[in-house]
């Protein structure tokens, strides 16, 4: 039969691995910030060492740079004086043993080749002048020299990469610099040729630890200089630093990235440090064993494993003090445990301690007196449950009816809210006619599309027949969306139908609409955009004004486009100080007006570029000459394809009208009009009201708007017995000419029989 550990063994063996994690954690912590610490100072020293090293050879640089410099001045003060430059040159050359060769050649000119004297050749108005006495042949060409081309480019100076030098076998390096005028023009090019063996020195002097070796290598990890000895292995072998095999394999891009860097090789045992040289993409390497700068981490290791082994050799003690602390309590409170799994509540647990093993027996003691009381209210709490239960199932239930009642409300509420939609969707097609809806006239026709964001919008247009040839032509936009919009629309509409016939002039008849819509919505945030024209089939003459509206266009026959605008005109029910002004223009057969919303205008591409109204213009101008209805189609298929499938953000309204003939007997109809109104009064005198009647209804279904004939139908429809219909037609008749006594005494006449 098995048996568990003693309690005693495991308090024991759980604070030995307590203890014992916790000295193993302090020394990993240790390890990981101390002796982190201690590689990085280490390693931080050789890389300040190696960027001391990498100012000592640019300070080197700059030095050889400064002769340049100075050089410089001199060649552009003595421009002139290739023999002078050429002293200068010379002695520049014996003051620098560093500097065996510095040359100077100018821009290229035409000319033959010819020999100025030792070291100095010209072609034609250029020379070129080497401080050495080298004199070049004819076929030498200083102009297509790397030194040359780069620094006639580059406006500081050009350090060129390492090169042997196949005469005397030193490595050296060229510096060149650019001499340019004040006005910045290139008149030639300043170099010398620097060894680098004394650079060679200076690096091979920099011993960063005891077995170190320090390089100095280009971009690529070709070696300029290299610190060997005889009797040592070099740590680099071939001529390429980064190449396989070479402990830095596969580290160039990684050390020509950043200015200094340093790291351990562990695989190599070394240790590595890279400082870049300042203007050039040289690199200073250091690499050494790992152990030259390991020593004080390994002492650091060794201390910390004599103290963590001491530690843990104390916790194992305190461990067995703390156990035999802990169980005596322990086995006490689990003898008080099963006395109370017994029922006997008399029981005590003694803890003479006052600490938490105390506080926990006095605890178990006040549990053990009152368990049984507890017990009596815990039965009782769950009679009560039992009860709430029952009543939750009850409450459950109602609010479940309620919450049905309550979706079937917001259910009927959505339904009534759709039907409100439809309605207003109707409404706004009432308001908008289709194409087929507009007016049939000889020698004039019509073209109309009309596309709403939502399914009700804020434009509109219109077409009326004002009689004697003439037609009201509108068009508007009212600001926002929705039912608000439309129903603002729909008043705008009926303001300029009924105003229509009062008047003539575009101008006068947009007061009289502002003045309206400034009583109906005035107060509200809402405006309204207008274009109204007034246009004369028997002789082409178009009369406009605008309200805010886009201008429209009027495309002649020839394909030329003119847009057509006022200066004065703001937009509707804003203020009732409303400046206006009308145009005039004329329209001959072949023409084509345009009339739209800025929903065409304003419609964007996928990048956002606006359709605008040049690009609109340049459409009619090409695609205009067909007919009215062809014309509105094409526009809004072209704004949709401008659009590319992007979201509709405005309502978009055309309204094309396409003047094909003159009309040579508008005065003729609207004579034979009136003179069919007062033939009615003839048959009423005859008593046949009813064939007065009818005569009138076909006549007012040709012309909808004409006050007159409303006003002679409602005195038939009173006479046969028609008091509400004899109503409608004055109270239409007294909206459309307000200004008339005839028309508001009838209609007294009306609502006093009607009261009657």
């Amino acid at each position: 039969m098995n048996h568990k550990p003693s309690l005693a063994l495991r308090v024991f063996f759980t604070l030995v691995a307590l203890f014992g994690a916790v000295v193993v954690l302090i020394a990993l912590s240790m390890y990981a910030t101390v002796a982190g610490s201690v590689e990085e100072a280490v390693l931080g020293n050789v890389t300040r060492d190696m960027a001391l090293a990498a100012r000592d050879f640019e300070i080197w640089l700059s030095g050889k740079t400064g002769t340049l410099e100075t050089l410089r001045h001199a060649v552009l003060r003595f421009r002139d004086r290739p023999d002078l430059i050429h002293d200068l040159l010379t002695a520049s050359t014996e003051a620098d043993a560093d500097i065996p060769w510095i040359y100077y050649g100018t821009v290229a000119g035409e000319g033959s080749f010819s020999v100025l004297g030792e070291g100095m050749v010209a072609r034609g108005g250029s020379y070129y002048v080497d401080g050495s006495g080298w004199t070049p042949d004819a076929g030498y060409d200083w102009t297509r020299r790397p030194w040359f081309i780069q620094s006639s480019t580059y406006p500081d100076p050009v350090v060129s990469a390492p090169y042997v030098d196949e005469a005397t076998g030193d490595t050296v390096i060229s510096i060149s610099l650019a001499c340019k005028d004040d006005g910045g023009r290139l008149l030639g090019v300043l170099a010398a040729d620097v060894r680098l063996s004394r650079l060679t020195t200076i690096v091979a002097m920099r011993r960063f630890t005891q077995h170190s070796r320090t390089y100095l290598v280009d971009e690529e990890g070709f070696f300029i200089t290299r610190e060997e000895r005889i009797s040592d292995t070099p740590l680099i072998a071939g001529e390429n630093a980064f190449s396989p095999g070479s402990p830095l394999a596969g580290m160039r891009s990684e050390l020509n990235s950043v200015e200094r860097s340093s790291g351990l090789l562990l695989g190599e045992g070394l240790y590595y440090a890279a400082s870049r040289v300042p203007r050039t993409r040289w690199l200073i390497l250091s690499l050494g064993p790992v152990s030259d700068v390991a020593a004080p981490v390994f002492r650091f290791y060794r201390d910390l494993a004599m103290i963590s082994f001491l530690a843990l050799a104390a916790a194992v003690l305190f461990a067995v003090l703390e156990s035999r602390s802990i169980t005596k309590p322990v086995k006490a409170l689990k003898e008080g445990a099963l006395a109370l799994a017994e029922g006997r509540y008399e029981h005590r647990v003694v803890i003479a301690s006052r600490d938490e093993f105390g506080e926990l027996a006095d605890f178990f003691n006040h549990v053990a007196a009152s368990l049984k009381g507890d017990l009596e209210r815990m039965e009782h709490q769950r009679a009560e449950i039992e009860r709430y239960s029952q009543t939750l199932e009850r409450t459950v239930r109602e609010r479940t009816s309620e919450l049905a009642e309550a979706n079937t409300l917001l259910r009927m509420r959505n339904d009534q809210m759709e039907e409100e939609v439809q309605m207003a969707a109707a409404v706004q097609r009432k308001i908008v006619p289709t194409e087929e809806e507009l007016p049939r006239a000889p020698g004039l026709s019509f073209g109309a599309r009309y596309q709403a964001m939502a399914n009700v919008g804020g434009d509109l247009y219109d077409v009326v027949e004002l009689g004697r040839g003439r037609y009201a032509i509108t068009i508007g936009d009212v600001s926002g969306h929705g039912i608000p919009a439309a129903l603002i629309a729909a008043m705008a509409k009926a303001s300029f139908r009924a105003h229509a016939a009062t008047d003539d002039d575009p101008a006068a008849i947009m007061a009289r609409v502002n003045s309206e819509l400034c009583e109906l919505i005035g107060e509200e945030t809402y405006f309204v955009s207008a274009f109204f024209a007034v246009l004369d089939t028997t002789d082409g003459s178009l009369c406009f004004a605008n309200a805010g509206h886009p201008p429209a266009m009027l495309r002649h026959a020839d394909g030329r486009v003119e847009e057509l605008d006022v200066a004065e005109g703001q937009l509707l029910g804003i203020s009732e100080d409303f400046p206006h002004a009308s145009g005039r223009v004329g329209m001959l057969p072949g023409d084509r007006l345009l009339l739209y919303t800025d929903g065409i205008v304003e419609a964007r591409s996928p990048e956002g570029v606006f359709y605008d109204s040049s690009r609109l213009s340049g459409f009619l101008s090409e695609q205009g000459a067909g007919s009215p209805g062809s014309l509105a189609g094409s526009i809004i298929e072209e704004v949709q394809s401008f659009c590319g499938g992007c979201g509709q953000s405005d309502d978009r309204a055309v309204l094309a009208v396409g003047l094909d003939s003159l009309s040579l007997n508008g005065g003729a109809f609207a004579g034979a009009a009136d003179e069919l109104v007062a033939d009615t009064d003839g048959l009423a005198r005859e008593g046949r009201f009813e064939e007065a009647a009818a005569v009138l209804e076909s006549l007012r279904r040709r012309r909808p708007d004409d006050h007159r004939i409303m006003n002679a139908l409602a005195a038939l429809r009173l006479k046969l017995g028609d008091v509400a219909g004899a109503e409608r037609l004055l109270r239409s008749a007294v909206r459309l000419c307000p200004s008339s006594a005839e028309y508001a005494r009838n209609l007294a006449v009306v609502l006093a029989s009607k009261d009657a």
